[in-house]
């Protein structure tokens, strides 16, 4: 006779019971953990970030950027989520430069020209990221103030953004996004000034190569 918690076990077919009971109290216990952890989203580091102008109404260019983002929802299935908000931070010096998702875009550089394009799909709506699959698109990130920052923090002037590199090493960005579940994701990239202030300068953008801090 065997015990096992508390259960006696006397034949063959006890125990080959036993085994398929503990089986199931597996299998309930990982599901059990599944719904429990819901959707698991993650961001990816784009390979490069772009800088670039746009004249507003009034008359003024300022700073705009753009970037791949990419999201991977490794959640069980059925576990979907949804990408509610994008935000960029552009750290030059102790400047901070705060954008916000505005578009979704396709950008091209013409190639007699060299100049850049920037085709608007859509507005930056919120994108749904299923279970077990990623989510991919080309977003703008524009100044949008808010009721807790400066507009100045907002508003950066393209050619003011172009003098301040100048005598910085390294410039940092900083995407964000927020999914409805409350997922909350950053990377961050570290961008050498060299490799693009002068392009900057000449072209009035540039995509630098986008390294993890």
């Amino acid at each position: 006779m065997i015990r096992f918690l508390g259960i006696q076990i006397e034949r063959k077919t006890d125990i080959l019971a036993l085994a398929a009971f503990v089986i199931s109290i597996g299998t309930l216990v990982t599901q059990g953990i599944n719904l429990m952890q819901g959707p698991e989203v993650t961001m990816q580091t784009p390979r490069q970030v772009m800088f670039f102008e746009k004249t507003y109404p009034s008359g003024k260019n300022y700073l705009l950027v753009s970037a791949q983002m990419v999201y991977f929802n490794q959640g069980s299935p059925g576990y979907h989520d949804t990408m509610l908000k994008e935000q960029a931070e552009v750290f030059v010096g102790s400047r901070v430069v705060r954008l916000t998702g505005v578009e979704y875009v396709n950008t091209q550089v013409e190639q007699r020209t060299q100049q850049l394009v920037v085709k608007k799909l859509t507005d930056a709506l919120p994108v749904t990221i299923e279970a077990g699959r990623h989510a991919a698109h080309e977003t703008v990130f524009a100044p949008f103030p808010d009721q807790t920052t400066r507009d100045a923090d907002h508003y950066v002037e393209f050619a003011d953004f172009v003098d301040s590199l100048k005598g910085e090493a390294t410039v940092k960005v900083v995407l964000r996004g927020e999914t409805f579940s409350g997922e909350r994701m950053q990377v961050e990239c570290v961008l050498a000034t060299r490799e693009f202030a002068p392009h900057l300068k000449r072209k009035d953008w540039s995509a630098p190569s986008c390294h993890s801090n």
